[in-house]
């Protein structure tokens, strides 16, 4: 079995990786990320379900129970020597020496596995992106590749709440039965993988369940969806899934293009001088089978209908939240006027007379930025200097200007 480091590295699939220019992105991070788990998935394990390699070495668990219903655990150092009981004989003896020995080959590869991984990670990303990760004489040896990935991403990748709500509604997106049911498993490996990156990663359980919904509501897959539920709990993973749908996918599509001879119905027109006249039954074989046909392509088109107006409904959705936006400022700039009109003018009495502390140059105002007697209001300042406040006013300066400012002002 191939357990040294160097041995490790020379049978990966990437032996290398292109290197990240800058700072890494969720795009460079995730291409990276898939590389690894490739070079992870090539050396055998048969830890999980012995059918992974030691991909359970650069993914989160989480992901890793959705391809494997048997948990990946990594092995224990078993120590240096075997442990004897006291008392043992001969066969005992040698039976715990080979469980020992494979054990500690099993551990040994498990650790140059990654090693060889953190190398890469090392090799691909500048050393200042994974110094948070660094400790005092030791560096990064003791950091899982795992825990690079995950910081790489958490720190990196900018993924706010909003896009993984956003990833969560593109997951449970409805899937058009006319194109490949690759884009279907496509849409949520994509879900999955941006999840997982973002630190919220969707359980087994939560991947299937939505994959189902959006199966059985095609309307497509109601007898594939029965035979689906009556599987195993051990039996229900997303590589089954897979492998489920693909066959029903087939078979719809063998079935849009039956012709009735290929289905085995007799044509009313082929003569058949022995045969009894079926042309009355044959006619309205040929009905059925038209109006299936009719049924299913309206169906198909009802859905392309329901997801347009899904995207329409969305469009217009974003648009009404824009204007409302513009007609919530518009109204607070109506009442700011409004309470400015009805407040007396600055350095006037109430009989509009000059007052003792007016200006009778009607410079009345306050501008946050020009100051006091400014023959305009902050709000209408056509010059603003930087963190201008349009709400500022004589009684609330918030911070503003105090040019021109009087005792009596």
């Amino acid at each position: 079995m191939v357990t040294s480091h160097d041995k490790i590295m020379a049978n990966f699939p990437h032996k290398s990786l292109p290197r990240i220019i800058g700072p890494p992105t969720y795009e460079t991070i995730r291409d990276m990320h898939l590389k690894l788990n490739e070079n992870c998935i090539s050396v055998h394990s048969n830890l999980g379900n012995g059918a992974l390699g030691h991909l359970g070495i650069s993914v989160n668990d989480e992901v890793y129970n959705t391809l494997s219903a048997v948990p990946f655990v990594p092995p224990e150092n078993p120590g240096a020597t075997p442990d004897f009981p006291a008392g043992a004989q001969g066969p005992q003896i040698a039976n715990i020496r080979l469980v020992f020995e494979e054990t500690q080959i099993m551990f040994n590869t498990y650790q140059n596995v990654q090693k060889a991984i953190s190398a890469l990670i090392i090799g691909a990303v500048d050393d200042i992106y994974l110094q948070a990760l660094s400790l005092p004489l030791v560096g990064l040896a003791t950091r899982t590749p795992l825990d690079k990935l995950n910081h790489l991403y958490q720190a990196y990748a900018n993924i706010s709440a909003a896009d993984v709500q956003a990833n969560d509604t593109n997951m449970k997106a409805a899937y058009d039965v006319n194109l490949p049911i690759e884009t279907l498993f496509r849409q949520i490996e994509n879900a999955i993988d941006y999840a997982s990156a973002g630190n919220t990663p969707y359980s087994p359980a939560q991947v299937l369940a939505i994959a189902y919904q959006i199966a059985f509501q095609t309307g497509i897959f109601a007898d594939d969806c029965r035979e689906w539920k009556r599987l195993q709990p051990e039996d229900k993973t997303w590589p089954q899934f897979k492998i489920v749908f693909t066959r029903a996918h087939q078979e719809y599509r063998e079935s849009q293009v039956t012709t009735p001879g290929a289905a085995g119905f007799l044509a009313a027109d082929v003569p058949h001088d022995d045969a009894p006249d079926y042309g009355t039954q044959d006619e309205s074989q040929q009905q059925t089978i038209d109006a299936i046909a009719n049924l299913a392509t309206a169906t198909a088109a009802d859905r392309s209908a329901v997801a347009a107006l899904s995207a329409t409904v969305s469009d217009l959705t974003k648009d009404l939240s824009k204007a409302n936006s513009k007609l919530v400022a518009a109204l607070e700039k109506i009442a700011f006027l409004t309470q400015q009109a009805a407040t007396p003018r600055i350095g006037r009495n109430p009989r509009g007379t000059p007052s003792p502390t007016g200006d009778s140059s009607g410079r009345s105002h306050y501008c946050w930025t020009c100051g006091h007697k400014s023959d305009h209001s902050s709000w209408n300042c056509e010059s603003p200097a930087t963190g201008h406040q349009k709400r500022a006013t004589r009684m609330n300066t918030m911070g503003g200007s105090t040019k021109n400012r009087t005792a009596a002002a």
